[in-house]
């Protein structure tokens, strides 16, 4: 580490306790289910008025777009969270990120134009230009982002998101029912950055600074990349599915196909975000408790990994138990050729978010090199199962994402022992008691299901309905079977309670 990294650490950056990151996480966690409420909204009246194929497209502008996005933002947002000193760094890594959305939204419109001279449609041409607007707006708000989790100002972070949510929910709205088409949705997102960089920067107060060089500017170059290769190879390995299938099966399976990854990424992120905010958090006072080393991980570890279990698998047991009934309910019959690839991608998604945690961990043991190595690993596994599934369907398609998510669940608690002292053996332990709940619970889901109350119900309602006995079953028989993981989260949770703070 630099001399620049070492510098003392910043007395005003308003970090919080760990009973503050829990109430942090709190509101992360509303974040998370608000931006996604969002998002479904905007998802289901755009699948209603747009159908599979329009969908389709704007899915795979998207993606390249979300991938530019990706290359613009290099590491500069986990950079500043890692930085231990005062404000200095990450007002002048603030700059280097507005300099490099500029570049990326330029590389973008000349793109647009090139796809114009060789007779792309105009329709992809104008999403193209409106998308590389909102590259170089996406990247500072990431920054941003970072900037407002390193100050511990997880509350003033979330106010901002769901700012942008809402504001963006409305513009895609008043848009798509306007006529405006997939433009619409561009249209949304474009809103939404702008105001989340309106309310973030009203938090933060911290103006871009010049004078990154030298000796600092090579430091923050070769951590910041690191983190960007990682995050880099991540995105192209979630894309490569949706750009196999709009190649072998076209844009209409790649609707049906993104409409299944819309559903689980939904609840995916509800509480893998959340979960790879508070593992910054937790992990980074442990460290701090133990003089810069991992021997505080195992304890954190062990209560925290099982919580996220705890809170992720009923998520994705509900969709994949009602996928009917939420499928028809949110998007019509149209949809149904999703269900399949549905239950198979909530699995999935179940088994994935635990890797929500890995680049903190890793980060903060000192290990980030470890990071560029693994996510080639899993980079060429999952095109290698892509390519080999896709052409024959989405269902295989949807298999090979099963195995690909054992595959990165099984490394990272092989990484998590070598090179962070987290022993699964002991992690495992705490949560077996989760089994019988959540039998019980998916039990009750099924019965009420099958049964013959609620059939002439709207299928949403009985989604939403039936989910009530059965996690309150689940809740009931987690605190008798868990009580240890139980009183980790409620005395966490007291703590945050008495003392408050500024999240």
């Amino acid at each position: 580490m630099s001399e620049a990294m070492k510098s003392s650490a910043n007395p005003n950056s308003g970090r919080p306790g760990r009973s503050g990151t829990i109430g942090g996480g709190l509101w992360t966690a509303l974040e998370r289910i608000v931006s996604q409420v969002a998002q479904l909204v905007i998802f289901i009246v755009a699948a209603r008025l747009l159908g599979p194929a329009d969908f389709g497209l704007f899915a795979l502008v998207a993606a390249c777009a979300i991938l530019l996005q990706r290359v613009a933002e290099g590491g500069w947002a986990p950079y500043i969270m890692s930085w231990p000193g005062d404000t200095t760094v990450p007002r002048q890594v603030l700059l280097v990120a507005i300099a490099s959305g500029v570049l990326a939204a330029i590389f973008g419109i000349v793109s647009g134009g090139v796809l114009a001279a060789v007779g792309m449609s105009p329709e992809v041409v104008t999403l193209v230009e409106l998308f590389s607007v909102w590259v170089c707006l996406a990247v500072v708000s990431s920054t941003q982002k970072g900037i407002l989790i390193w100050r511990g100002q997880l509350r003033a972070s979330s106010l901002a998101e769901m700012s942008g949510e809402l504001v963006g929910l409305g513009i895609a709205l008043l848009a798509l029912y306007s006529g405006a088409g997939v433009f619409a949705l561009a249209y949304g997102r474009l809103a939404m950055q702008a105001t989340h960089l309106l309310v973030s920067f009203a938090a933060t107060r911290m103006t871009p600074l010049p004078g990154l060089r030298g000796d600092a500017f090579r430091t923050m170059l070769r951590t910041s990349g690191h983190f960007f290769f990682a995050r880099m190879i991540y995105n192209f390995r979630v894309y490569t599915a949706t750009f196999l299938v709009g190649f072998f099966l076209g844009p209409a399976a790649v609707g049906f196909y993104r409409a299944a990854e819309r559903l689980t990424g939904a609840l995916g992120e509800v509480v893998g975000v959340p979960a790879h905010i508070v593992a910054w958090n937790l992990f980074r006072q442990a460290r701090a408790k133990h003089d810069g080393k991992t021997d505080g991980f195992q304890s954190v570890a062990n209560w925290f990994i099982p919580a996220v279990f705890a809170a992720s698998i009923p998520l994705f047991l509900w969709l994949g138990l009602m996928g009917h009934d939420i499928v028809v309910g949110l998007l019509g019959e149209e949809w149904l050729p999703a269900l399949p690839v549905l239950g198979l991608l909530a699995i999935a998604r179940m088994l994935a978010v635990f890797g929500q945690t890995t680049e903190p961990v890793l980060s903060l043991a000192g290990e980030i090199r470890r990071l560029p190595p693994v996510a080639l690993l899993y980079l060429g596994v999952t095109v290698a199962l892509v390519a080999v599934s896709a052409p024959f369907g989405l269902v295989p398609l949807a298999v090979s994402q099963i195995l690909i998510s054992v595959t990165v669940i099984t490394t990272t608690a092989i990484l998590f022992r070598r090179y962070a002292a987290i022993d699964w053996r002991e992690v495992v332990p705490n949560m077996v008691p989760l089994i019988v709940p959540l039998m019980l619970g998916a039990g009750c889901l099924v019965l009420l299901r099958d049964g013959p109350v609620g059939r002439e119900w709207h299928p949403m309602a009985r989604a939403v309905l039936f989910s009530v006995p059965a996690v309150a079953i689940y809740a009931g028989g987690l605190a008798v079977t868990a009580p240890k993981l139980r009183r980790s989260v409620m005395c966490r949770l007291r703590r945050r309670g008495s003392k408050g703070g500024d999240m």
